[in-house]
């Protein structure tokens, strides 16, 4: 499959290149079309009506060929001073995103600048394509608005303003930027590929809040006391000096035996004070075996687990976001989204599994999704204690199903998006059946807890 996605991929980059339009194929077949047909009908030796017939057929073939050659030639020239000036570095090409580093998945608007002595063909137009992984459908939009400093009537450059659709939770990188010269009835297009790198990260959609209850059970300040104290470092970690009123028993004889001095273990304390919460979202997946399905239930688990760490942030709380996998770095992505960033980044694993994952005394939550295994889940919540709330986002339904129906649908045409045609495949794939066998598991195992849920609302307060 992805051999053959490769070769699409070229294939379509290869058309690019194609500079003859369907319109001049077209146009050329139906005027010789027309042509047989009235030769056929009326064209006679003695017929006055064919003679002026033919002489307005040749004056309108040739003002066509007029025109077109006009606007032609005019393509032809300043494609070839764009690339000339380009070539020079006289010309730049520019690519936003959204604001230029994150965007919420979704309509996304798009601003293409090329800024220099650029010329748009007489009576013709620029236009300009971007295709970005990895979803690598190609986004086109025409470049008509001038560039223009205040108070100053000659432009600098032009420009396009549009909307693209990014559906896929994560980062998007932009292969380049095609422009193509087009003229007046579009019958060729002559392009160029101009190297532009651009990333943009499609953040999680938001979702409504919902009602969470947690507590901080990590320490780097005591600002908030907590209900189940946690252990911190002390016996057979920290000593100190012997002093009058230790207990004797505590004594260290081998560090006596050593250095001649008296030292004692500090006995364990539990400290009632924490300053921050860690929310672990582990993205493992032990279930799967097709790349479309799967890539659509990650991008519904990451608005599930942006919508749970937008609802923790409302405690007032400091909230930790640990990963379970390498992020890559993007630069101009502020101290405020990194999180979101990080959760937008990420993708399913099979390596680390939730046990080595979780830190259990440090968790304050813990997320999962129906992907990981019962034997995996039952192995974390062995080792969790009891006072850490657990949640387990429900995949199967996560596509809705394509007998789904609704009165109003009647009336008003529901709006298409991305994963409607997966409703189907969704439905009849193997992969539906594990995850719903797997989730029966699942509810079974999590029922021995209290603050434990399998859930594809994540409303917690009703579960």
């Amino acid at each position: 499959m992805t051999s053959i996605a490769r070769l699409w991929h070229r294939s379509s980059d290869a058309t690019a290149w194609v500079v003859v339009r369907w319109a001049l194929v077209l146009g050329v077949g139906f005027f010789a079309l027309a042509l047989a047909w009235l030769r056929s009908e009326y064209a006679q030796p003695d017929s006055n009506l064919w003679l002026v017939m033919a002489f307005f057929l040749q004056l309108l073939l040739w003002s066509a060929l007029g025109l077109i050659a006009i606007t032609l030639l005019s393509s032809v020239f300043c494609w070839l001073m764009f690339r000339y000036r380009y070539a020079r570095g006289e010309i730049s090409v520019h690519v936003q995103l959204g604001d230029g580093v994150m965007a919420e998945a979704g309509q996304v608007p798009l601003t293409i600048q090329v800024k220099g002595a650029v010329w748009r063909p007489l009576l013709g137009l620029v236009r300009a394509s971007v295709a970005l992984r990895p979803e690598r459908q190609p986004h086109s939009l025409v470049l008509d608005r001038n560039l223009r400093a205040p108070r100053q009537w000659r432009r600098y450059g032009i420009a396009g303003n549009g909307k693209v659709w990014l559906h896929h939770r994560g980062i998007h990188d932009a292969d380049g930027v095609w422009l193509f010269f087009q003229d007046l009835f579009g019958l060729m297009a002559w392009p160029c590929r101009v190297t532009q790198v651009q990333q943009v990260v499609a953040l999680p959609v938001v979702q409504p809040p919902v009602r969470v209850h947690t507590q901080p059970l990590a320490t780097e300040e005591q600002k908030f006391r907590i209900d189940v104290p946690k252990r911190v470092e002390g016996e057979l970690v920290n000593y100190k000096e012997f002093e009058t009123g230790d207990n004797i028993q505590r004594i260290v004889w081998k560090i006596y035996a050593k250095s001649g001095e008296l030292v004692v273990r500090i006995p364990e304390i539990k400290d009632p004070y924490a300053s921050h919460v860690y929310l672990y979202v582990s993205f493992f997946r032990g279930l799967g075996d097709d790349g479309s399905l799967e890539a659509e239930l990650l991008n519904i688990y990451k608005d599930k687990c942006r919508q749970l760490w937008e609802s923790m942030r409302k405690s007032g709380h400091e909230i930790r976001l640990p990963h379970d996998q390498e992020i890559p770095h993007l630069a101009g992505v502020g101290d405020r989204h990194t999180e979101l960033v990080q959760l937008a980044a990420q993708g399913w694993q099979t390596q680390m599994t939730p046990v080595d994952f979780v830190h259990v005394q440090k968790a304050a939550m813990v997320c999962l999704s129906s992907l990981v295994p019962i034997e995996e889940m039952q192995n974390l919540l062995k080792k969790l204690p009891e006072h850490v709330p657990v949640v387990v986002v429900k995949l199967s339904t996560a596509i809705p199903s394509p007998f789904r129906f609704q009165w109003r649908d009647v009336f008003f045409k529901p709006e298409e998006k991305p994963a409607d045609r997966l409703r189907q495949s969704w439905w009849l794939s193997s992969l539906r059946r594990k995850v719903m066998k797997n989730e029966e598991a699942i509810d079974n195992a999590l029922r021995t807890r209290a603050n434990a849920w399998l859930t594809d609302t994540l409303n917690l307060a009703h579960e």
